[in-house]
């Protein structure tokens, strides 16, 4: 399923534990001139881990607060624009040298996460109009999909399908498009979700 590479929302998780981490630290100094950056450096990496690690109920409850208030962190493209915001932040601190590799860390994954949103909404809009090419049934197309017939497509069911008609993502494109698709969050596509995704006039955006 991962290709033998590390996924982005892995390393962006581990990242942003090294961020609270570290400023955290730093606070230990008792600088008040760089308190307040560095107390929102700690809230900016707990909202970015918990928007990428699902681990245990405390991150997606706080997952599911940060969606109802910042919803542009719930595409790839927005967490692109935070994770930028993120690393300008950090490297105010310059030289330190720890926090010039964090600012880096973050603006690697910026960039990574555009190039994945580009490339998945790109592939996602490519497999929909596969879709449509057949003129089947929005029923009957769910019903491809949803191989053990449990009303639900599972990533893997989705994966299976996209390579079907030459639609080929990596780990990264199918966490981004799945989690694109699942709008409420619970870890598969029902039917009404991929309606209206089927359904869908303009292009998508992950």
């Amino acid at each position: 399923m991962t290709h033998g590479h590390i996924s982005v929302r892995i390393y962006a998780g581990l990242a942003s534990a090294a961020l609270i981490a570290w400023n955290v630290l730093s606070l230990l100094s008792f600088d008040f001139s760089i308190l307040l950056v560095r107390g929102y450096l700690i809230v900016f990496g707990a909202v970015a881990l918990s928007m990428e690690m699902n681990t245990c109920m405390c991150t997606r409850r706080c997952k599911k607060n940060v969606e109802e208030w910042a919803k542009i962190l719930t595409r790839v493209w927005g967490r692109a624009i935070f994770y930028f915001f993120i690393a300008t932040c950090q490297i105010s601190f310059f030289p330190s040298m720890i926090d010039i590799i964090l600012a880096a860390n973050f603006l690697f994954l910026a960039i990574i996460m555009f190039l994945v949103g580009r490339h998945s909404s790109a592939k996602l809009n490519s497999f929909r109009e596969r879709l449509h090419a057949d003129n089947q049934d929005v029923d009957a197309k769910f019903a491809e999909f949803d191989q053990d017939n449990n009303g639900f497509i599972s990533t893997d069911e989705f994966q299976t399908v996209a390579s079907s008609v030459g639609i080929d993502l990596t780990v990264n494109e199918l966490n981004a498009t799945v989690q694109f698709l699942d709008e409420n969050h619970d870890g598969h596509i029902d039917l009404f979700e991929f309606k209206k995704w089927y359904a869908m006039k303009t292009a998508a955006r992950v």
